[in-house]
């Protein structure tokens, strides 16, 4: 047999398809350099299978080599991994090595551990969103040279005037594991905020408490309580919330009252000390003064409980 020959079909003295000596076959080609080989286009209506198992480990191998374009209309399942090599940046929406139109889903359920390992996703680069995020999980970064430190900005300038509004919301708690001690109003060391803040509930600080503006309070009982070692009470402010009188409350080692050592009348502004010590010497009394005492009253005494200037009920000594 020779092994040079080939078999060409012809139409219109145009050889439409040809077998080589090895067997290769040609289709709109006289020189077929492999089994199939079809220049033009190629139609089926049925199912191919290609049963070969050569996996892909490049662009120029594998089972099926496309060296153009790919479009596929209905879905397309993948067994094994599939790789982009296109390195066209994410520069707008319509651009990046994959550019996807509708919705992306991803049912990979590891989660992350580091970030070079993000379990269902892992991105070396940056990300751009242009709406909400979701986060069902804890988020953590790490972003500097070292490892060290990571970084999160918002440009969001929404600001916070109720519970459902401002550039950030987390309906948890916010740990800042940061030690830096703040230095001054512009260097809050673990948190800096250039406006208020608004707080709801307690507020614990364990640390000195420096203040540059007004303390304004606007309870209408007990405003300020000091405690001791032992989280007793023992002192406090308070305004009555009936005649809007202020006071200042002593507490017994136990936490009971005491007195209220002192009382300022919201109507007339009087003054009143309610510790009962009974002056027994220059060093014991309710009220001791180390310097002298001045008077400025000019009323005259009426009579024995009128003073006038002064009204005393016991001895003077």
């Amino acid at each position: 047999m020779d092994s040079t020959s080939v078999i060409q079909l012809a139409t219109q003295r145009q050889t439409r398809l040809t077998v080589s000596s090895n067997g290769n076959v040609g289709i709109g080609t006289s020189n077929p350099n492999s089994t199939l080989y079809v220049t033009g286009t190629f139609t089926t209506t049925g199912i191919n299978t290609f049963i070969s198992t050569i996996d892909s480990t490049s662009t120029s191998n594998g089972s099926i080599i496309v060296s153009g374009g790919l479009g596929v209309i209905k879905k397309s399942n993948f067994g094994g991994r599939v790789y982009v090599y296109d390195n066209t940046p994410s520069t707008s929406i319509g651009t990046g090595a994959v550019v996807v139109r509708g919705g992306l889903s991803i049912q990979g359920n590891e989660n992350a551990v580091n970030v070079g390992n993000g379990g269902a996703l892992t991105v070396q680069g940056g990300a751009s969103i242009g709406g909400d995020l979701y986060v069902g999980g804890s988020i953590n970064g790490s972003g500097s040279s070292s490892s060290t430190y990571a970084y999160l900005t918002l440009t969001a300038t929404d600001d916070a005037i109720n519970l459902s509004t401002g550039s950030l919301i987390t309906f948890g708690g916010i740990t800042i594991q940061a030690t830096t001690n703040a230095s001054s109003i512009t260097d809050g060391g673990s948190i800096l905020t250039l406006g208020g803040a608004s707080i709801g509930a307690d507020v614990y600080i364990g640390g000195d408490l420096y203040n540059y503006g007004k303390t304004k309070y606007y309870s209408n009982a007990t405003i300020l309580e000091f405690f001791d070692e032992n989280t007793t009470i023992r002192y406090s402010f308070d305004r009555d919330s009936v005649t809007g009188d202020f006071s200042f409350t002593r507490y017994n080692p136990s936490g009971m009252f005491v007195e209220k050592v002192l009382s300022i009348n919201s109507t007339d502004g009087s003054v009143v000390f309610g510790n009962t010590i009974t002056s027994l010497s220059s060093t014991y009394a309710s009220i001791i003064l180390t310097g002298g005492l001045s008077i400025a009253c000019s009323e005259e005494a009426v009579n024995i409980s009128n003073g006038g200037g002064i009204t005393l009920a016991g001895g003077v000594s």
